[in-house]
C-alpha cells in the first residue's frame, strides 16, 4: 500500500495555491489512469505552546492558589474543566429498541487554536463568575511555555 500522502495550500479566488506543487504534480503523475478520492477541509492548526502554557501554567495553577480548589492537582483541575466544557453526550439505540447516553469527555489535545481560545475563554469567565480572576497572559512569567519571537 502506498503511502497517503496529504498536500497543504491555500484558496485564493475559489482556486488552490499548492504550498508543494511539485510534490502534487508528482503525485497526479503517479494517479494517471487511476480512480481518486479528495478531501478538502480547513486545516487543523494546533493551538501554539503559548497557548497551552497560559491554560496549564496561568490558569490551572491559579486555580490552585484558591479555596475552590484546595487539595487538587492540575491534572484533576484540567479534567474538571473538560468536563464542563468539553462534554458531549449522544444518544445512541440498541438493535432492541433501547435507548442510552453516550458520554465522551473531550480533550485539550484535540482542540485547533480557535477552539482552544474559546475554551479559555469560557473557563477564565466561569472563573470570574465563581470570584477567581485570572491574568492576561502576559501577566504570568511563562518563559517555560512561552514562545520568544525574535
Amino acid at each position: 500500500m502506498k503511502p497517503e500522502i496529504r498536500h497543504y495550500g491555500i484558496i485564493r479566488g475559489a482556486k488552490r495555491i499548492y504550498y508543494n506543487p511539485e510534490l502534487h504534480t508528482r503525485q497526479m503523475q503517479d494517479l494517471d489512469g487511476k480512480e481518486f478520492e479528495e478531501v478538502i477541509k480547513e486545516k487543523h492548526v494546533k493551538p501554539s505552546t503559548s497557548t497551552h502554557g497560559y491554560y496549564r501554567g496561568g490558569i490551572i495553577s491559579s486555580c490552585l492558589t484558591t479555596n475552590e480548589f484546595a487539595g487538587w492537582d492540575k491534572e484533576e483541575v484540567n479534567d474538571y474543566f473538560c468536563g464542563l466544557f468539553l462534554k458531549r453526550v449522544v444518544e445512541k439505540i440498541f438493535p432492541d429498541g433501547k435507548r442510552v447516553e453516550v458520554i465522551h469527555i473531550g480533550s485539550t489535545g484535540d482542540l485547533n487554536q480557535r477552539e482552544m481560545n474559546e475554551f479559555i475563554e469560557t473557563v477564565v469567565r466561569y472563573l470570574a463568575e465563581k470570584g477567581i480572576y485570572i491574568l492576561s497572559p502576559d501577566e504570568y512569567n511563562l518563559t517555560k511555555y512561552r514562545i520568544i519571537k525574535k
